[in-house]
């Protein structure tokens, strides 16, 4: 398995995949990249708003939750794992989570009553 065999716990493994033959790569691309500066200009709060902890940190903000060597964290750099089903997906997350916090009030409200 390719995945396994990038990704896996043996010492070959590089930690990196490539992907290729992507329809309109270098165009979506030119799109991708001026929202770094968007991302980089957020404000802590806002990035804890894109964090998503219950995803293992595999979507959304990552900034010092991955370990490098031992229980070491990375506070060199920050991450963005994107989902590409969504044209804005910062809004769609920030969006998201307000909802997942209105459900969770009103959870908690009518267990209340």
């Amino acid at each position: 398995n390719l995945i396994e065999k990038a990704f896996g716990s043996n010492p070959s493994s590089l930690g990196i995949i490539a992907i290729t033959n992507v329809p309109k790569l270098p165009s979506l691309r030119l799109r991708l990249l001026p929202l770094a500066q968007k991302l980089a200009s957020l404000s802590p709060q806002e990035l804890e708003e894109i964090t998503v902890p219950e995803a293992e940190y595999q979507v959304g903000w990552s900034h010092g939750r991955e370990k490098l060597e031992g229980d070491k964290l990375d506070y060199s750099k920050g991450s963005f794992y994107a989902n590409p089903l969504t044209e804005d997906l910062t809004n769609s997350m920030l969006e998201r989570r307000r909802l997942q916090r209105k459900q969770l009030n009103d959870n908690n409200s009518a267990e209340d009553d």
